[in-house]
């Protein structure tokens, strides 16, 4: 038998936190954080307490009311079970371990609440982008996904505990089981610390054959494309027989072979259950999606960037590493540098460490870094910028530069970025939009707002962003989704031929049932539920 509970993810996008129980074994599939359940509560400028562990997550329904899976200081002497004592699913359980698709955030970003011997099942470039987002990231109890920072309760206030030259404190590594081979200089820079305070913790285990044993279930991981390095799927072989999830993937990008060849792979074991994203399946209005592909996009930049005389800024999604790849390429063919910012440069000197395809921005001369003016700066930036000072200073990037010779750049800026233009004061030029649209209130707001930063410096908007209730739109298709198109959904489930489906991670499933009903079981599971596979 096999109880698969269904804490949040089941029918929204984002926040996975789906809990497999079989042969006395308890694993979540995924961990993350659902950014829209949360604004219903809170925002930027009123965040969970910090102070608070658990309580307020608790006490909203944001976290499963498990005990015995989070980490006992957080637990605040037993005071935040105080806040669900009534819930309905609150119980005890001993938890296996985590298997972690991708570092995205609405996957991985409440692992930061969890008990630091948990062990984690990922990939390699999984955990390189984590650690990389951790040490280049605001600190907080909810974005310690790749090391704990030491933290203890003292009269009844959550805080992070003070080393000394007796007692330094490290943070912790959290245990790592990499279904990879192992990378000796992305195990050190696991290892590294960013800042004055050290990590300690076991090295990595790597297991090159991709399998592992979790408790008493073996695992497989298998991997995909998606918007992001490092994405897997993951098979588990249960009594009831193996069941697949898919996380989130895509057949429309660079490493579309890798998804198809896991289809095959997960068809060859006759899934007794495929629990798979539902992300993009149909449009609002029922219509089929069909996805713009990863080459669509490049072909466009490279068309946008020759035509340009003036500034290119190029807008798309964090740790969209193929996004910037495509947009390094465009940059290069029309005589110009890309500008990434000192967390993008951080991040691709992670990854190099465990894929050589990805450029060392301090080697490669096509690769500029933005120099912004701060009264200080980080640990890690300050050991950045001076790598680059010490070995290639011309291509340290400031404001005055991209004022002076606009039509010599590329500039990787985002929403969090506008700030710059102030001092760049662009003239004119071309701002590309390459990420999603706004699929929420808030994320309306946002682009409302960039719009006017865009307009207030004669920059043409090039991509899909929405001003009030209409979306603007000009030019061609600039975004290709990190999720799964119609056409590969059918050709995902006729392939892997599970007898059970289970479409999550989506708001638009009853496809699912109209499509796929007569070609196996098919249920749409609810938040909170709990569904038995014999």
């Amino acid at each position: 038998m096999v109880a698969l509970t269904f804490y949040d993810g089941a029918d929204c996008v984002g926040g996975n936190k789906f809990l497999l129980e079989a042969a006395d074994t308890a694993l979540f599939l995924d961990f993350g954080k659902n950014f829209s359940r949360e604004a219903l509560f809170f925002d930027d400028f009123m965040p969970p307490r910090a102070t608070a562990g658990l309580c307020d997550y608790l006490e909203l329904d944001l976290l499963p009311p498990l005990e015995g899976i989070y980490r006992p200081e957080y637990e605040m002497s037993g005071r935040a079970w105080e806040h669900c004592h009534e819930h309905p699913a609150r119980r005890r359980l001993h938890l296996d371990g985590i298997l972690l698709t991708h570092a995205h955030l609405d996957h991985s970003g409440y692992l930061s609440f969890l008990d630091t011997s948990t062990p984690i099942y990922s990939g390699l470039a999984t955990a390189l982008i984590a650690k990389a987002m951790q040490d280049t990231g605001r600190s907080g109890v909810s974005g310690e996904i790749a090391y704990a920072l030491p933290r203890i309760e003292t009269n009844g206030v959550l805080g992070t505990q003070r080393g000394s030259k007796d007692n330094p404190c490290p943070a912790l590594l959290r245990p790592l089981i990499l279904l990879e081979p192992e990378q000796p200089l992305a195990a050190e820079f696991l290892r590294a610390s960013s800042s004055a305070r050290s990590i300690s913790g076991n090295l990595a285990l790597h297991l090159p054959s991709g399998e592992a044993q979790a408790g008493n279930l073996r695992l497989r991981r298998y991997p995909v494309d998606h918007s992001i390095p490092g994405a897997g799927a993951f098979a588990i072989d249960t009594p009831s027989g193996w069941v697949v999830y898919t996380g989130d993937l895509r057949l429309h990008g660079s490493e579309s072979a890798a998804t198809r060849a896991f289809f095959r792979q997960a068809a060859a074991l006759h899934p007794r259950a495929l629990i798979c994203e539902a992300t993009r399946i149909i449009g609002e209005k029922g219509e089929e999606i069909v996805a713009t592909t990863e080459e669509e996009v490049f072909d466009q930049a490279c068309r946008l960037v020759r035509r340009e005389k003036g500034l290119v800024i190029a807008d798309f999604g964090p740790r969209n590493v193929v996004r910037l790849l495509s947009f390094l390429q465009a940059a290069t063919d029309a005589g110009r540098q890309l500008v990434i910012t000192d967390k993008d440069a951080y991040l691709l000197k992670a990854l190099r460490l465990g894929d050589s395809r990805v450029p060392d921005p301090l080697t490669d001369s096509r690769i500029a870094v933005y120099r912004e003016v701060r009264g200080s700066y980080a640990q890690w930036q300050t050991a950045l910028l001076e790598s680059f000072q010490a070995s290639c200073p011309e291509r340290l990037v400031t404001s005055a530069d991209l004022r002076r010779s606009p039509g010599n750049y590329v500039v990787c800026f985002s929403y969090w970025d506008l700030q710059e233009l102030v001092d760049i004061q662009p003239k004119d030029g071309l701002y590309i939009y390459s990420s999603c649209e706004a699929f929420n209130e808030e994320m309306a707001i946002d682009q409302e707002r960039l719009l006017r930063w865009i307009d207030h410096f004669g920059l043409r908007p090039v991509g899909s962003l929405k001003a009030g209730e209409e979306s603007r739109y000009a030019g061609p298709a600039l975004h290709a989704s990190g999720h799964i198109d119609t056409a590969g959904v059918i050709e995902m489930v006729e392939t892997i031929r599970p007898r059970t489906l289970l479409p999550v991670h989506g708001e638009h499933r009853e496809y699912y049932q109209q499509r796929f009903g007569g070609f196996c079981q098919v249920i749409l599971p609810k938040r909170g539920e709990r569904i038995i596979l014999d």
